[in-house]
């Protein structure tokens, strides 16, 4: 049995990360556990370059080109339609990213999809009215067409049985995201994110959207500044306006140099940055399940993040916690009590393996594999 996982949602550099990483480390998981694997995609060049060497080795795994529609993200909405409308493949086919396409009659029986958040419901200020109009219909359609659907954490459950019902929950299995430690430390670091790593630094990474609350871990880093003269505040990922006018706000200049932002960096490039931090903080309001706090706290890092939405699950209640909405110098404070703690060692390395093992893409492989085979009535 060949399962497909269409790659047309991936636009490596552009498009958020750690969907990338997720569904690449979901693909890696199950070459290992010897599943067989076809990755429809409409061009390469939409792909991280180590992937596709990763792909070359692999007799298990292989790519089949499908049109490419030019235009933007919009796209990939066309090209996984075309896919599933065209000569049906042998086998289940895993959406990994929300969407359903329309089909022929009886095509969607076999078709998984994986939903990831109901952000568009709790946060309707920062969706528009049409396209909050259109998810609702996206996935009440999937949650009742497809042969079954997948969510990244236990919170998602409660959230599609809060806003879509406990009988559509009830045709929904958690398979949290994969992450595979071992990307992190293969490859070149660019002399810029050396630099950094060497430096003292409180590290936070995100797709900076206004519920990160990025802004808000920049007020509170001002607020301990004075206090920590050789601490810096590095922000990694796909910096947005209003967080380069926080830093832009910042009126002394000292403080405001010791603001780094690095935008979007390669896997090792954060592996280095994770490994080297003092702090990793994430003041996010809602996280479908939040990667780079399970990612750092996979390195042995202290990790302060809030206590709410699926984030006390990942990180297996081994974080530290605010509670969601505090001011900047609730964060502060807790910041600076964590930088003035004495390092556990060995609870660090504890939680370290506690993560590395529950999100291993072997058994996230092996929970989606048996999910087909329970429900789609394949064998992998």
């Amino acid at each position: 049995m060949n399962l497909h996982v269409p790659l047309f949602c991936l636009r490596h550099g552009t498009v958020s990360a750690g969907l990338e990483s997720a569904v690449l480390n979901l693909v890696a998981g199950l070459a290992r556990i010897g599943a067989t694997v076809t990755l429809p995609i409409a061009t390469v060049s939409r792909l991280p370059p180590d992937f596709l060497a990763w792909v070359g080795q692999q007799r298990s795994v292989s790519f089949k080109s499908y049109p490419m529609i030019s235009g933007g993200t919009w796209t990939r909405f066309v090209e996984e339609t075309i896919f599933l409308n065209s000569a049906p493949p042998a086998g289940p086919i895993l959406f990994p990213n929300y969407f359903l396409p329309p089909s022929i009659s009886g095509r969607a029986r076999s078709a998984f999809v994986f939903i990831h958040d109901c952000q568009h419901r709790v946060f309707p200020q920062f969706f528009s009215a049409r396209k909050r109009r259109w998810l609702d219909w996206e996935f009440k359609r999937t949650l009742k067409k497809a042969a079954h659907v997948l969510l990244i954490s236990e919170f998602e459950r409660s959230q599609i049985a809060r806003f879509y019902g406990d009988r559509a929950a009830a045709r929904c299995t958690v398979a949290h995201n994969a992450i595979d430690w071992s990307r992190y430390s293969d490859g070149p670091v660019s002399a810029a994110i050396a630099s950094i790593a060497k430096h003292r630094y409180i590290l936070s990474v995100s797709h900076q959207y206004a519920h990160k609350r990025t802004e808000t871990i920049i007020d509170a880093f001002v607020q301990i500044a004075g206090a920590n003269p050789d601490l810096c505040l590095v922000l990694a990922g796909k910096e947005s306006a209003a967080v380069r006018s926080r830093i832009n706000a910042v009126g002394n200049i000292a403080v405001r140099d010791r603001i780094m932002s690095t935008h979007f960096v390669s896997d090792v490039e954060l592996g280095r940055l994770y490994e080297n931090c003092q702090l990793f903080v994430l003041a996010s309001e809602y996280e479908g399940f939040g990667m780079p706090a399970v990612e750092a706290m996979g390195f042995g890092v202290p990790v302060l993040v809030t206590n709410g939405s699926s984030l006390p699950e990942v990180t297996l209640g081994k974080a530290t916690y605010v509670e969601p909405g505090s001011p900047a110098g609730v964060w502060a404070d807790a910041i600076a009590q964590q930088l003035a703690r004495p390092r556990d060692d060995a609870a660090l390395q504890g939680a370290a393996t506690a993560v590395r093992q529950r999100f291993a893409p072997e058994l996230v492989a092996r929970t989606v594999v048996d999910c087909i085979d329970r429900y789609g009535g394949f064998r992998c």
